[in-house]
């Protein structure tokens, strides 16, 4: 009995203690110039990339025809060695500019526009992927970033490895297949 309340004890006294801890940061990952800190992000998960992806063209694209996308990378943290692969995936195919391109500035904050030939044929839902690689602070990082492109009319399918089975009252249920180890 006496184990037992020394144990509640100490549950309330680490309980106290959470509740006064000062409130979190309110940038996490890759929320300001810097992103994280050196230790990692407050909250011990998985620090960010040193790097943000944009296009100016999601989704929808003309179907058939060489598209031009203008695909920029900007470092969050110092680095050096930037580079960029492209690549298609799911029907989306990389026609110009998808071989690695290394960047000579790596600045924080400054943008470095990288243009793209792509094509996506009729009744195709995929992806452009950029992998971004860099080296910050002596280490090297990587990043894989995706952008939906899709024909007019097609729609991204779910991916899954077995039978989708309607049940009696209107619930999908995936069907997996038995496997052995």
């Amino acid at each position: 009995m006496k184990n037992l309340l020394v144990i509640s004890t100490l549950v309330a006294a680490m309980a106290a203690c959470a509740c006064n801890r000062s409130p979190a940061p309110a940038a996490v990952n890759g929320g300001g110039a810097g992103g994280s800190s050196a230790t990692g992000p407050w909250n011990g998960g998985k620090p960010g990339a040193p790097f943000t992806v944009t296009s100016a063209v999601e989704d929808v694209v003309p179907t058939d025809v060489d598209v031009t996308l203008l695909v920029t990378v900007t470092p969050t943290r110092a680095c050096s060695k930037l580079t960029t692969v492209v690549r298609g995936i799911d029907g989306v195919a990389v026609r110009a500019s998808g071989e690695r391109t290394a960047f000579v500035v790596c600045q924080v904050g400054v943008d470095q526009p990288q243009p793209v030939v792509v094509r996506v044929p009729a009744g195709v839902a995929g992806y452009l992927v950029v992998d971004v690689t860099a080296e910050v602070d002596g280490r090297a990082t990587a990043g894989s970033y995706s952008i939906p492109l899709r024909a007019a009319g097609a729609s991204f399918a779910r991916h899954t490895t077995g039978d989708v089975v309607i049940t009696p009252t209107g619930e999908r249920v995936v069907k997996m297949p038995a496997t052995e180890r």
